[in-house]
């Protein structure tokens, strides 16, 4: 953990007092493919929760997007774990982040309907102004969904440790799914 003595959850809906809390298997900010080869490989299971399956669809409407975008997470883990990522490195691979989700969304979005909304995934629903799920609002509020989760709390927490650091770009972003 980034913060030993402190654990942050961010919940996907409003919480009522008899709710359950559990506590993860692996990183939930991790992108999906990192999600689910963890899961089965360490767990043995595939999560079938409402995120991943929203997820799994984006990300197959453009297969493309999705291999550009897994060789750039294994980019940006290499540099982390080499301790070499400078923040115009990380302003790179955010940019082009944003740039594969939105081909992504971009054509998932074009063929949506109300059955990739299920489990979990359908308070994404309102968010992304589902049943008219080609609107801006639409596309935007999905994409900085899939940028928090996937590439921009990562980032963030690699920040922390750049010197001098000004406020980016996705720091709106951010603050989106921290809130």
């Amino acid at each position: 953990l980034p913060f030993p003595a402190c654990l942050v959850v961010r919940a996907a809906r409003a919480l009522r007092p008899e709710d359950e809390l559990t506590c993860t298997y692996i990183e939930v900010r991790a992108p999906h493919f990192v999600r689910r080869a963890e899961l089965e490989s360490t767990w043995g299971f595939e999560c079938n929760c409402g995120r991943c399956l929203l997820e799994s669809k984006v990300w197959t409407a453009d297969p493309e997007a999705g291999k550009a975008a897994r060789s750039l997470w294994r980019r940006f883990e290499r540099r982390r774990k080499e301790g070499a990522c400078s923040e115009e490195e990380l302003r790179e691979i955010v940019a082009e982040a944003e740039r594969l989700t939105a081909s992504a969304l971009s054509g998932f979005l074009q063929t949506a309907t109300e059955e990739d909304f299920q489990k979990e995934a359908q308070s994404y629903r309102n968010a992304v102004g589902y049943p008219n799920s080609s609107s801006p609002g639409a596309f935007t509020a999905l994409r900085d969904l899939l940028l928090g989760s996937l590439w921009v709390a990562p980032a963030w927490e690699l920040a922390f440790g750049l010197q001098d650091v000004e406020i980016w770009k996705f720091e709106s972003i951010f603050q989106n799914f921290t809130s």
